[in-house]
């Protein structure tokens, strides 16, 4: 678990706001001492629903089973984030793109 020695605050800036220097944003923030929550993740219970629903196959209980681990994703963000001493924005890139891959993967295979 990341520790800090104050309590963190945490920032959370929409996509339509991201400026061109987005990654570098991240590091200031993290500079700062503020959490920054990537609005992608944030806001991955519409996607999930969305692309569920279009995709078919999933159950009503296998959305919500989805959109309930984002909390887990944040935290592993954070957690990854804390260990490498990497911006969470950073981290969280990387995490989707490890997630993409192993879903092409999976259509390929």
């Amino acid at each position: 678990m990341c520790s800090r020695s104050a309590p963190a605050r945490a920032h959370h800036r929409r996509s339509r706001e991201q400026p061109a220097g987005a990654g570098t944003d991240g590091e200031s923030l993290q500079a700062a001492g503020i959490l920054y929550c990537p609005d992608y993740v944030i806001n991955a219970g519409g996607i999930i629903s969305v692309a569920r629903e279009y995709h078919g196959g999933a159950t009503e209980e296998q959305v919500i089973a989805d959109i309930q681990g984002i909390p887990a994703r944040l935290t592993e963000i954070f957690e990854r984030a804390g260990v490498r001493d990497r911006t969470t924005n950073a981290v969280a890139d990387e995490m989707a793109r490890e997630l993409l891959a192993r879903q092409r993967h999976k259509l390929v295979a």
